[in-house]
């Protein structure tokens, strides 16, 4: 474009995401623009290309590093030292990972007096322990494992992975994954609050626990499968958090759902240290499962009026106003009520903070924890027992939640009003107090 001359108009059928440009300054100091119209098509070969680009950059700069270490155990190549006892004994094909795929390298290969000489360098790019956690990243983000090779493919140059290695490769990371999450010490522990929940996924009950800390942060104490909901899998769960460290010398908030299991469970391995809230989401599903249609919002508002007071003995007694409603109703929604008409008033017996009272009441964490869970699951297609390479065989079902729980975790939020848990922690530990000084 000559100076002064007048810039060309855009035609209309142009469009911007098409162009790209380069500016360059014109002879009288001004910037100039030049455009050049691209294709969708060739948009499509130049990111193609990059990809091509970025995985040969990084083959070089791997070939290089593992040179330069092959020259500090071998020497330089065609240099004589007789101060050497490591040589060069040619090479073998090998691979690197780079960008979750494998990349084929040569792999050189050193002896020495007594055989072969490990190249550290080679085994660092090599280490499947990376394909494992780019494939992992890959799963947790939805692709499936039929995906997961066209997805790899696309990024640039190299050789896919076929669909039974990567199932292979996945196993693997999530059974770390599960060991992470099943062997974590919990002595540093110190939360006020443990919510316990079974919730049905992939054909299986799990039984999770999760822990809320003083400042509000929330971390997954455990997981534990099982047929059904009953007392032995909460009892295993409840066990193996106290030999993985969990206190049993303090007093705990214990939200649970309307599990008896759970309930007895509890009581049976801490005591009066187990402060229990039922939750009163399930609680209010059960009770309106007994009643016509024609009565739901008529206890749904009774029910509302009573979790909203702020007194316990003012909660009581609109609760138990509600019992004598249900009563001249249906004797099997009044029992339901009934049986666990203080358990759903332990926030307000507690005194915790109203603000806080309706995160504590339910344990709507845990089934919003596991839509997280289920979402990120939503490929898979076939359940079934996978043996992790050198491993005893897990349950696949229990490894896919591990690591979706734990993939989960790390994008917690802290709990809303969390400021006011400290009021919680200082409060059960003067119950504790006085039980010891009674």
């Amino acid at each position: 474009m000559s100076n002064g001359a007048k810039p060309t108009k855009r035609s209309k059928r142009q469009s911007p995401q098409n162009t790209t440009g380069t500016s360059e300054l014109g002879h009288d100091g001004s910037q100039q623009v030049v455009q050049l119209q691209l294709p969708i098509q060739s948009t499509f070969y130049l990111k193609q290309a990059f990809g091509d680009l970025l995985t040969q950059a990084g083959t070089l700069m791997i070939n290089a590093f593992i040179q330069d270490e092959v020259d500090r155990l071998a020497g330089p190549r065609y240099a004589h030292d007789d101060g050497k006892q490591t040589y060069r004994h040619g090479t073998a094909e090998g691979h690197a990972v780079i960008g979750g795929k494998k990349v084929p390298i040569q792999r050189p290969r050193l002896r020495d007096e007594e055989g072969e000489v490990d190249v550290p360098a080679y085994r660092l790019f090599a280490d499947p322990g990376q394909l494992d956690d780019a494939m992992y990243a890959q799963m947790m983000r939805g692709i499936s494992t039929r995906d997961y090779r066209s997805s790899v493919e696309a990024f640039g140059s190299g050789y896919g992975i076929e669909k039974s290695s990567v199932s292979r490769h996945f196993t693997e990371a999530t059974a770390q994954e599960l060991k992470s999450l099943t062997e974590r010490p919990l002595a540093a522990f110190s939360g006020p609050v443990i919510m316990i929940d079974g919730v049905h996924f992939a054909g299986t009950v799990f039984i999770v626990a999760l822990g809320i800390a003083e400042s509000g942060e929330k971390q997954v104490l455990g997981l534990w499968s099982g047929a059904t909901e009953h007392s032995e899998s909460v009892g295993c769960l409840l066990d193996d958090l106290i030999a993985r460290g969990l206190a049993t010398n303090r007093s705990y908030l214990f939200a649970i759902d309307g599990s008896k299991a759970l309930a007895k469970g509890i009581n049976s391995r801490f005591g009066s240290q187990a402060h229990i809230q039922r939750c009163r989401v399930h609680k209010k599903k059960n009770i309106l499962d007994h009643l016509p249609k024609k009565y739901h919002a008529g206890l749904s508002l009774r029910l509302a009026a009573a979790w909203s007071c702020v007194d316990y003995q003012e909660a009581r007694t609109a609760l138990q106003e509600t019992l004598r409603f249900l009563e001249g109703i249906n004797t099997h929604a009044a029992r339901s009520l009934e049986e666990a008409l203080d358990d759903l008033l332990t926030v307000q017996r507690l005194n915790i903070h109203p603000a806080l009272q309706s995160y504590l009441a339910t344990t709507n964490m845990i089934e919003n924890l596991f839509s997280l869970v289920r979402r990120k699951t939503r490929n898979v297609k076939r359940w079934q027992d996978k043996p992790a390479k050198g491993k005893t065989s897990q349950d696949m079902r229990q490894r896919w939640a591990a690591s979706a729980l734990i993939e989960a975790e790390k994008s917690f939020n802290r709990v809303r009003h969390y400021r006011h848990l400290t009021a919680l922690n200082d409060r059960l530990c003067g119950i504790d107090q006085k039980a010891v000084s009674a």
